[in-house]
């Protein structure tokens, strides 16, 4: 789970090493994936191939079988025609042969011939004349089985079987049948009807009408030898059967299966019969057996259950010494009787044969493979190679650097990504730039700084300016109050200052009249009287006074309140910067879902993922920067609590002048005390002058005091004003506020003035002293409307 802020880094690497590493697992997966695709197909492909072939040495093998059976026949069929030929005759016993042959020369021109004369032929096999006709057809019997025998050494005997009646009428038994052993003899054996028509093959020849080839079986002479009997029926004009051809055929005859190939040395061929036993195997081991007494039980099983469909199939055998043979079996069907060619292999030579070539492919795989991964490698690190860039430029500007440029000149994904990098970093720098100005401007006191600029803050970028200008508004306005107020609180210690002045000129001036009071009492009465006027005037004076001060402490409650706010608004710009910071957390998340996804949707999200890697990275640096910004806003919160501290030293020498005030309001208490004494005093003045000199010298310390203390109201309004005067408001403008402080600040001097004047011209005129006392009162009433000014001035920001 990340954290807001900074958050967890991993381990620093390169994007193209990732990628590439990424893409080349994802290519090494679908090359794995094709390969053993290819494989299994290629296998499947190559195992059909191989099948194919093996196949094929079956039919070949089926076809040697098909040419030797083929040539059996042959012998048949040229004793079956002479037959027919000899049926085309109807000569009989001891009449002229026929001639049955025309004969011509080279031109086509018949030749005359001499005619036979009547002859009788005797038969060479059976005790009986023959026509000439049969005599031929015998003669061409014995000289066929002759050539036969000769000629297959595979025959064990052949011959040719007659019904009754069948080869000629009148004999009723013709049967010749020649062996290999008898015509080396020059023997012929003639077997009785009863023996031949009693056997298999003839019923089934006379049965079926149709040529037959029996099962296999044990010859009766010699046990060892396996004999398939073919029998050819012949038929007379009339389609009736008469006899048949047979041919007594060695199992060895098969032999000429036989089959090799290059590429399986353990190659066998094979015929079998219907029945599972082997006619011929080039395996030595199954040569005359039966499949059952070499193949397990379980394959047997098999076999038979592909045989009884007389369809090809292919079994793979365990043989009895170990070995596992590929058997295809492809059956033939041979005048009404299946045989079966079986070709077989071992196993593990067929698989090394189609192994070798699965080896060959996946060489070629892993070839085309790493040619591809070293490729895409190349390509994906130099396409990524401008990111490095970025990336130097991104770690500038986390570390407040931002005289940084980015040059790429593709437009592409990157350059668009530079582009809007160098516009934040171009943007961002703007606003610092901008900020750090007015910030400045606000710390050397420039309230009047420009900040209508909106068009540097877009977007998340425009509560920085608003909140900026709402701080400026309240200080300026803060601190326009108490340059208001500070004027005010100047003129009231300049009115206290002058009354001050007054009474001491007051005591000065009763002094004077306690040396003349022996040339009128009458004066100093009125003088008493004067005093306390004056005093009554100057408790006014004071009360004024004492309310300004408390305004002025008000005011600057009020600016310390203002101060707080602007506290308060920094501590929102930095909730601010948390929601900018929050913002580049979020957008990070969101780089990191859409990186997710993009390696959900494969090589479709490959761009896209590498572009989200980077936001995320953008996002990190965002923080920092807000982190920056964040910064800079600490600092001007320090500065505010540096104004903040200066508003408290303001209010504290406020304080100082309320006190002072109160102490000034009790002075001019005890001179109005004094006067009513004075008073009291004129009607004791016979008790004595040394008392009333007490009360003038008591008054005069009074106004010393007063005066010291309006000095001190003045300093502290002077310094008020010092620490005011070094900001520059846009409220400066206002016309009522400065016109109305240099009234007051103007009249006070010019009365002070006016009333030494007249105290000098009161010296040397004693004898007019009434006058000249009644001019101070003049020079004290008059600062009252000016006193009445600074009230709506101070009313007037409420």
């Amino acid at each position: 789970m990340m954290k807001k802020g900074k958050g967890k880094q991993g381990k620093k690497g390169s994007i193209g090493t990732r990628l590439s590493a990424i893409l080349g697992l994802c290519i090494v997966l679908v090359f794995l994936l094709m390969s053993l695709s290819i494989i299994y197909t290629g296998q499947k492909a190559i195992s059909s191939a191989l099948d194919g072939n093996l196949n094929d040495k079956a039919t070949m093998s089926m076809g040697d079988v098909q040419k030797v059976i083929a040539s059996l026949e042959s012998i048949s069929s040229t004793m079956e025609v002479g037959v027919q030929k000899m049926n085309e005759q109807e000569d009989s016993v001891g009449a002229v042969p026929n001639q049955i042959w025309k004969v011509k020369d080279l031109n086509g021109k018949a030749l005359s011939l001499s005619g036979m004369e009547a002859t009788h032929f005797q038969s060479r096999v059976i005790d009986a004349e023959l026509s000439a006709s049969r005599y031929n057809t015998e003669s061409m019997f014995l000289d066929s089985l002759n050539a036969s025998v000769a000629s297959n050494p595979s025959l064990l005997g052949t011959g040719i079987f007659f019904e009754p009646n069948g080869f000629q009428q009148g004999i009723k038994e013709y049967g010749i049948y020649m062996t290999p052993t008898a015509r080396e003899a020059g023997e012929i054996m003639s077997l009785p009807y009863d023996f031949y028509s009693a056997t298999d093959w003839y019923k089934k020849a006379k049965e079926t009408g149709d040529r037959f080839l029996t099962d296999a079986y044990a010859d009766t002479l010699r046990p060892e030898i396996k004999v398939m009997t073919m029998a050819s029926p012949l038929k007379n004009p009339k389609g009736e059967f008469i006899g048949c051809v047979m041919l007594d055929i060695n199992v060895e005859i098969f032999s000429s299966v036989k089959q090799e190939d290059e590429n399986f040395k353990s190659l066998h061929t094979g015929v079998l019969d219907h029945k599972g036993t082997v006619l011929y195997s080039m395996n030595p081991e199954m040569q005359k057996k039966s499949l059952e007494e070499v193949v397990p039980e379980s394959s047997m099983e098999e076999i038979h259950t592909g045989m009884e469909k007389k369809e090809p199939f292919l079994v793979t055998v365990p043989m009895n010494r170990g070995e596992v043979r590929r058997v295809y079996f492809r059956p033939m069907d041979i005048h009404g009787v299946t045989l079966w060619t079986m070709v077989s292999v071992l196993n593990s030579e067929f698989m090394s044969a189609r192994n070798r070539l699965v080896l060959l492919c996946t060489l070629f795989s892993a070839a085309g493979l790493a040619i591809l991964i070293v490729v895409s490698s190349i390509l994906i690190r130099k396409a990524l190679h401008p990111l490095k860039e970025i990336a130097k430029v991104g770690e500038s500007v986390a570390e407040g650097d931002f005289a940084v440029g980015i040059r790429y000149e593709n437009k592409d994904e990157i350059g668009d990504l530079c582009t809007s990098i160098q516009d934040v970093v171009s943007n961002i720098q703007r606003i610092i730039t901008d900020l750090s100005d007015k910030l400045k401007e606000l710390s050397q006191g420039n309230f009047c700084v420009a900040l209508d600029n909106e068009e540097n803050y877009p977007g998340a970028y425009r509560p920085l300016l608003l909140t900026l200008q709402e701080i400026t508004g309240d200080l300026d306005k803060t601190m326009s109050e108490i340059k208001n107020s500070a004027g005010a609180v100047n003129s009231s210690a300049g009115q206290v200052s002058s009354a001050a002045q007054g009474l001491s000129q007051g005591a000065t001036e009763q002094a004077s009249s306690i040396e003349q009071l022996s040339a009128t009492m009458n004066d100093i009465s009125i003088k008493i009287k004067e005093t306390a006027e004056m005093a009554v005037k100057a408790s006014v004076l004071s009360g004024h006074t004492g309310e300004a001060v408390e305004r002025s402490n008000k005011k600057m409650s009020e600016m310390s309140k203002a101060m707080l706010e602007i506290t308060q608004k920094s501590n929102e710009i930095n909730k601010i910067i948390k929601t900018i910071d929050d913002i580049a957390f979020q957008t990070n998340i969101l780089s990191l879902n859409a990186a997710i996804e993009a390696a959900r949707a494969g090589a479709a999200g490959k761009g896209f993922a590498v572009v989200a890697d980077e936001v995320g990275n953008l996002a990190q640096k965002s923080a920092k920067a807000a982190q920056n910004t964040a910064t800079l806003i600490e600092e001007t919160i320090l500065a505010v609590e540096k104004g903040a501290k200066i508003t408290e030293e303001t209010a504290e020498s406020l304080g100082t002048v309320s006190k002072h005030t109160v102490q000034i309001n009790s002075f001019i208490q005890d001179i109005s005390t004094a006067s009513e004494e004075e008073a009291k005093g004129v009607s004791q003045i016979s008790a004595g002058i040394e008392q009333i000199s007490a009360t003038v010298q008591n008054n005069s310390a009074t106004a010393e005091e007063s005066a010291a203390a309006s000095e001190e109201l003045s300093r502290q309004a002077n310094l008020l004003n010092n620490l005011v005067s070094k900001f520059r408001l846009t409220r400066e403008g206002d016309s009522g506020s400065e016109t109305e402080t240099a009234v007051l600040n103007k009249t006070v001097p010019d009365a002070i003035a006016s009333e030494k004047q007249e105290a000098g011209s009161k010296k040397a005129l004693p004898e007019k002293p009434k006058q000249d006392v009644e001019k101070p009162k003049e020079v004290i009433e008059k600062p009252k409307q000016d006193v009445e000014k600074p009230k709506e001035v101070i009313e007037k920001p409420k």
